[in-house]
């Protein structure tokens, strides 16, 4: 879980932006990639691979893939490992 909430990840500097929701968007790992959910936040979520915006055109779930996500106009960086 992404968001200012105190059961999502409160590491980053997410915790305090006012523009992100508490639970904004969700993080999840299913077949061999990374997947992002937004849960209908405020100030929506963007998933910017090559150019076009891959989550946030009415979307609500995409695949991440060399990818930038943005929580509002909070850029996160996701290091994805293995």
């Amino acid at each position: 879980m992404l968001g200012r909430y105190s059961r999502c990840d409160r590491t980053t500097a997410l915790a305090e932006d006012s523009g992100v929701s508490r639970v904004h968007a969700l993080l999840f790992s299913a077949d061999d990639a990374l997947w992002v959910v937004d849960t209908a936040s405020t100030a929506g979520t963007w998933v910017i691979a090559q150019g076009q915006a891959a989550l946030g055109e009415g979307r609500r779930i995409v695949r991440c893939r060399d990818a930038r996500l943005f929580l509002g106009a909070v850029e996160t960086l996701l290091v994805v490992d293995g």
